[in-house]
C-alpha cells in the first residue's frame, strides 16, 4: 500500500485542485467586482453574475478533469 503520489506523478493532480478550490472563488469575485463597476457606470450588469457563475461551474469542472487524469 502506497500513495501513487510517491512516484512524482502529482503534478497535475495538485494544480487540478488548485484550479478546482482557487478559480471559481477568484471568478465568482471578479463577477461581484465587474458588476458592481456597470452598475455604478450605469450600464446593464444582470448578465455579469450570471455569466460569472457559469465560469465558475466550468472551471470547476476542469479542475475536476484534471484531477481524475
Amino acid at each position: 500500500m502506497g500513495d501513487s503520489c510517491q512516484a512524482g506523478g502529482c503534478g497535475l493532480k495538485s494544480v487540478g485542485v488548485g484550479v478546482m478550490i482557487i478559480g471559481p472563488l477568484v471568478m465568482v469575485l471578479a463577477g461581484i467586482t465587474v458588476s458592481t463597476v456597470a452598475l455604478a457606470l450605469r450600464r446593464l450588469a444582470w448578465w455579469i453574475p450570471l455569466a460569472a457563475i457559469a465560469a465558475a461551474a466550468l472551471l470547476w469542472f476542469f479542475g475536476m478533469a484534471m484531477i481524475d487524469s
